[in-house]
């Protein structure tokens, strides 16, 4: 069936579709109780959801955005802090924003290589310019 509303590239696609079939199955999660059979994606993302081990490595990715570098272990107790807020808040994305954006390692971070930061002085972020993320009520947007 020719669709003259579709451009002729598009029309061959259109007509060859079939229905998507969004079922799957959960493997090698490292969790028996997560591999589990999937009926669609909120279904995937509610069952991931679950799981302290993806929790955990999207704060590591949170952590490794904002600083630009992998963590060490003498990160530990800030990925700690975070991972506290989040459940604190019964998960909450935000917390782990905010979390990310008051810690230590965050405000006393320091340039890896200072010549090529003219502005870096080696101040510290004023931890009062960051008063409002730590009133546990406000959201960030």
């Amino acid at each position: 069936m020719s669709h003259p509303s579709l451009p002729i590239c598009l029309q061959f696609y259109h007509d060859q579709t079939l229905p998507i079939n969004p079922r799957g199955h959960l493997l090698g999660s490292g969790n028996d109780w997560l591999n589990v059979e999937v009926s669609d994606a909120i279904d995937l993302c509610e069952s991931l959801a679950k799981s302290d081990r993806v929790r955990q490595s999207i704060i590591r990715h949170v952590f490794r955005y904002f600083l630009g570098r992998n963590e060490l272990l003498s990160d530990s107790k800030t990925l700690v802090d975070a991972d506290q807020a989040s459940l604190k808040r019964g998960g909450s994305f935000d917390a782990v924003i905010v979390s990310r954006l008051t810690s230590d390692s965050l405000i006393f971070r320091k340039p890896s290589n200072p010549e090529q930061t003219p502005e870096s002085s080696g101040k510290a972020i004023d931890p009062e310019q960051l008063k409002c993320l730590r009133q546990p009520d406000r959201t960030l947007w």
